[in-house]
């Protein structure tokens, strides 16, 4: 099934749910005395929303080792490692010696399902709706429902409609979920630079007009700092463009993917000429030694970031400083669509391949990954987001700075759109990949490139999922 574009009046009541969040945080009904997450494992109180509670936990089973692998997750070493050590999980997890593995890719998981001997959990998947569609995973709706510890009314509603196939849920939402683009600057680089942070760019074209005002070098050619990577963070996700131009790339009446488009033409040439300002293998060295993603933006180093609503969390938690400095907001558009404010949800799930040895052990794991205290660990170290209303309620969105925005822009956002449906999102990423890093580099024009990843794409699209009904 399509996962459905939800009601202004759901995303709404989501947004509500946070305390601190700005105006409709303000204007929301307030629980009493409603706790700050904290990260550290809170007392029971006497009353507690099913669902919550260790005491509900059913006796323990003989010892088991489940197994757990990640297709990336650096960030769930330390809750998880604090996870481990709470009343909640040692009740709820009795007898599990947990087996967790964060270096793992979706090539790997893939080859470990086909091996015969699956994890007994997967997550952070580059392509859900790929390992959905293939069948290797366990539907997921029973033990939902026969739950005592997670309820799906406790679940926003965004949460569950991407992770439903046919009817069938196959992930639960235990990592996080929440928003997934807006445009984070540094108001001190902003204003040293001679901008004004409070008039971002709305547009591409601004956008590289303070680009080119924010890149600096040494007088050797070196950079020094970059105004804008737009291959970096969220921005090299194939979503950016679909959002900032308002299209999709699978037409899934005619099973037939549009990848060479004018929309992407004229993408692929503003990427260059925001390369031309720091240069394809400055670049390359730049990120080789500071980093990408959060890494060099938390160093000040990198002035602007395409990033998702846990850029707050995670800045903040790698630099304090920057943190301080941080302003979210839209990200800039087409020309065509300039006033057009855009955001678009979705998030990271727990799933149990089809032949887990442990499949009952690893529903106990992601239950104990919903409680309030592995939310307020997650939220804690990463700023993430734990998309049960219950917890959403204590949520003080206001101690990250940037983060009271992604909690608005739900409710202001003209366009909330999900992650678009592709089972063949990551091959098609992938050959995108490689060949738009030769357009930056003009070895060949972007045409090329997207006329070559639109015939590989369509070819594997054909070969995987001939007969596959996609309505």
């Amino acid at each position: 099934m399509n996962p459905k574009r939800l009601s202004r009046r759901s995303f709404i009541q989501w947004s509500a749910l946070f305390v601190g969040a700005g105006t409709l945080a303000a204007c929301a009904p307030q629980a009493t005395e409603a706790p700050k997450a904290t990260g550290q494992p809170a007392e029971a109180p006497t009353q507690k929303p099913a669902g919550t509670t260790a005491q509900e936990a059913t006796p323990a089973p003989k010892e088991i080792t489940v197994r757990w692998m990640s297709a990336w997750g650096t960030n769930f070493t330390k809750p998880v490692e604090e996870l481990l050590k709470t009343p909640e999980w040692k009740e709820i997890c009795a007898g599990i010696t947990f087996d967790y593995n964060a270096a793992s890719d979706n090539e790997r998981i893939l080859v470990a399902i086909a091996s015969g001997d699956p994890p007994d959990g997967i997550s952070c998947l580059s392509d859900y709706s790929g390992f959905m569609v293939r069948g290797v995973l366990r539907p997921l709706g029973e033990m939902l429902d026969s739950s005592t510890r997670v309820h799906r009314d406790d679940l926003v509603e965004a949460a569950l409609p991407p992770m439903t196939w046919k009817g069938e849920l196959y992930g639960l939402p235990a990592i996080e979920y929440f928003c997934r683009f807006g445009l984070n600057y540094n108001k001190q680089l902003v204003e040293a630079a001679g901008l004004d942070p409070k008039s971002p760019p709305r547009t591409w074209g601004e956008h590289l007009a303070w680009a080119e005002k924010l890149t600096k070098k040494d007088k050797g050619g070196n950079l020094l700092q970059v105004g804008f990577d737009p291959f970096d963070g969220m921005g090299s996700t194939m979503m950016h463009p679909e959002l900032s131009w308002g299209f999709e790339f699978l037409d899934r009446k005619t099973r037939k993917l549009k990848i060479n488009r004018p929309e992407m033409v004229e993408y692929l040439k503003l990427c260059t000429q925001f390369y031309d300002l720091a240069g394809p293998d400055n670049l390359a060295t730049f990120h080789s030694a500071n980093g990408s993603w959060i890494q060099s933006y938390a160093s000040g180093l990198t002035a602007t970031l395409v990033n998702g609503g846990w850029h707050p969390g995670e800045l903040a938690n790698a630099n304090p400083e920057t943190s301080k400095q941080n302003i979210s907001t839209w990200i800039p558009m087409s020309d065509t669509r300039r006033d057009v404010k855009v955001q678009c949800y979705y998030g990271n799930y727990i799933c149990i391949p089809l032949h887990a040895r442990q499949p009952e052990g690893m529903w106990r794991v992601a239950e104990a990954l919903m409680t309030d205290a592995s939310a307020d660990l997650f939220f804690k170290f990463d700023g993430w987001m734990c998309p049960r209303k219950s917890w959403l309620a204590k949520v003080d969105a206001s101690i990250y700075p940037g983060l009271p925005w992604y909690v608005d822009s739900i409710s202001q956002a003209d366009e909330l759109r999900p992650w678009e449906w592709n089972p063949i999102e990551t091959f098609m990423r992938s050959k995108f990949d490689t060949l738009k890093e030769q357009v930056v580099r003009k070895e060949i024009t972007p045409e090329q490139c997207l006329e070559e990843t639109e015939r590989l794409t369509q070819e594997e699209f054909d070969k995987q999922f001939a007969d596959l009904p996609l309505e």
